[in-house]
């Protein structure tokens, strides 16, 4: 019997709950553009090559899928995408958020990291540019006002993964956590 990994059934599970998500925002934001003969263009900056590709990549299709459903409505403008890469490198991320915020882009979707959220998030907070980062778990993305976080923040699954340990596998001591490469690692537990 062929066993397909559990981190795929996850990746698959994001993108569609992703998809779904970007789905109902465009249905709120394109009836307000008016004339179904206007174009809006929404902005994805993201990982796209470097380390972070495993997490730009699947995001950005489903981006594609999203906006490939929402520009078969008739009703509404066109939704143009115009994507960006930031390299996985949070300098690069901040850079291509002044880019975005003098382009004529509505919405932002990305960065892929948290490290490159706080960084882009400034410029984003100042030209006003609302920044839905699909993957970020940071809990300091949202103090940029108009960074909005779209899966559970750091501090909730450390919880989450606290009550596991001790309600489900018993264990009530866990050692530390490494910060290597803009990644959490548990080094161990027990």
């Amino acid at each position: 019997m062929l066993r397909r990994p559990a981190h795929l059934l996850h990746v698959v599970q994001h993108l569609l709950a992703f998809a779904l998500s970007i789905s109902l925002l465009l249905a709120a934001v394109v009836p307000a553009f008016g004339q179904a003969s206007q174009s809006i263009e929404i902005a994805a900056a993201l990982s796209l090559t470097g380390d972070g590709v495993s997490f730009g990549q699947p995001t950005l299709e489903g981006i594609q899928l999203a906006l490939e459903e929402a520009n078969a409505i008739a009703d509404g403008p066109r939704i143009v995408l115009k994507t960006y890469d930031d390299k996985s490198k949070d300098d690069e991320a901040a850079k291509i958020a002044t880019q975005i915020a003098a382009s004529p882009a509505q919405l932002v979707i990305g960065p892929s990291f948290s490290t490159s959220s706080l960084a882009a998030g400034p410029a984003y907070a100042a030209a006003n540019l609302v920044s839905l980062p699909a993957t970020t778990t940071s809990d300091l993305i949202t103090q940029n006002e108009t960074t909005f976080r779209i899966v559970f923040k750091n501090s909730d699954q450390g919880e989450t993964l606290a009550n596991y340990m001790v309600r489900v596998l018993g264990q009530h001591r866990a050692v530390a956590l490494q910060l290597q490469r803009r990644f959490l690692y548990l080094a161990a537990f027990g």
